[in-house]
């Protein structure tokens, strides 16, 4: 799951937030919710046992968790009778919810966010790709400057291992950049 799948974005006028109110003003919901916090995993016939409520309203309330994206189910497993029976987990969501003002606001975050993740991705493989370069080369030619190096070479060695620090840091400013940008136009 990628980090933006890991969001609920609704807007206080969008359908989805009253279906989602009323999945969580839910009582029976709330504590298949709670269960599933402390377990990580179960199927319905377990829920259902825990919680001492009817299977059919076990999965009455799993139904609408799994629609609001809150509960997923990731795999099955085979009863003692044969037949599947799902396991379902907490979908681990955070839930935004924004009214109409702030949903742009709220779409500028999701853009930066993605942003920064793309950045700090590409920051882990410029570290990766001079801490490797470094090796190699100190590795072949090891033998033959091992009397030549110097206090410079050593602190130019450290800067170019700073890049990708350096370039994470771009990335976060630029990203604060256009944040104020966009706030400010509004």
């Amino acid at each position: 799951m990628g980090m933006a799948d890991k969001f609920i974005l609704v807007s206080l006028d969008d359908a989805k937030a009253k279906k989602l109110a009323e999945v969580i003003s839910n009582d029976t919901a709330r504590s298949i919710l709670d269960f599933l916090s402390e377990k990580a995993e179960a199927t319905s016939s377990e829920i259902s046992k825990h919680l001492k409520l009817p299977l059919s309203t076990i999965n009455y309330n799993m139904k609408n968790l799994i629609e609001n994206e809150l509960v997923q189910s990731k795999e099955f497993k085979y009863s003692p009778k044969g037949r599947e029976m799902d396991i379902y987990t907490l979908a681990n969501k955070h839930i935004i919810i924004s009214t109409k003002k702030s949903s742009l606001i709220a779409d500028k975050l999701k853009e930066v966010f993605i942003i920064f993740l793309i950045g700090g991705g590409i920051a882990g493989l410029i570290q990766y790709l001079t801490r490797t370069q470094s090796i190699d080369i100190s590795v072949e030619k090891s033998a033959m400057i091992a009397e030549a190096i110097t206090a410079q070479s050593q602190v130019a060695s450290q800067i170019t291992s700073n890049v990708a620090v350096w370039f994470l840091l771009g990335i976060i400013v630029a990203c604060l950049i256009y944040l104020i940008i966009s706030w400010r136009k509004k």
